[in-house]
């Protein structure tokens, strides 16, 4: 079983991080780009710049009863514990997961698009045919939630399908309005 959602969008254009940050909080998520979670001595939070391969994201919702202590472990940079909040303890609902870009070309067969299509629908095929770019979310914590609404919250900003490879759900989903049009750079 995978621990993982994807979200594949025809748009390559890049997602600022503070733009990511802002539509998770309309979502009611307060989001946090890291960097360098394996080497504490360089881990620190990240506003500027895009989202990139590998980035790494703490998270939780908005109004929950811990989020003074995230805020506080996460300004003095204690990686192990924000880990063990995330990985280890059920009282918590600390979300925290990678986000890895591929490229993505759809290379089913005609055979393979009429199974998809017969198992999951003829959008499902048509959302995977048109997309460019594959974000992976792997999540690294129990909230389960968190790796399904990263990318939902893509899919939101850059239009395409997102698929729960766990519970095999799935939807397809048009970019809000002032999200970067369909086709970027």
């Amino acid at each position: 079983m995978s621990l993982e959602a994807s979200a594949y969008t025809a748009d390559v254009t890049p997602i600022p991080r503070d733009e990511f940050v802002r539509a998770a909080a309309a979502a009611d998520w307060v989001l946090w780009p890291v960097h360098d979670i394996f080497e504490t001595a360089r881990f620190r939070t990240v506003s500027d710049g895009a989202l990139s391969d590998g980035d790494y994201f703490y998270g939780w919702r908005a109004g929950d009863r811990h989020a003074n202590d995230y805020e506080r472990v996460l300004a003095a940079r204690q990686v192990a514990q924000l880990e063990a909040w995330a990985q280890e303890d059920p009282d918590r609902e600390l979300g925290a997961a990678f986000i890895h870009t591929h490229p993505y070309q759809h290379e089913y067969s005609a055979e393979q698009d009429a199974e998809l299509a017969e198992e999951n629908g003829p959008e499902y095929v048509a959302a995977l045919r048109s997309a460019k770019l594959e974000y992976l979310v792997d999540l690294h914590a129990n909230n389960d939630d968190f790796r399904l609404d990263l990318a939902r919250l893509i899919c939101r900003l850059r239009g395409g399908l997102w698929v729960d490879h766990l519970g095999g759900e799935w939807g397809v989903e048009q970019a809000e309005p002032g999200a970067a049009a369909v086709g970027g750079a």
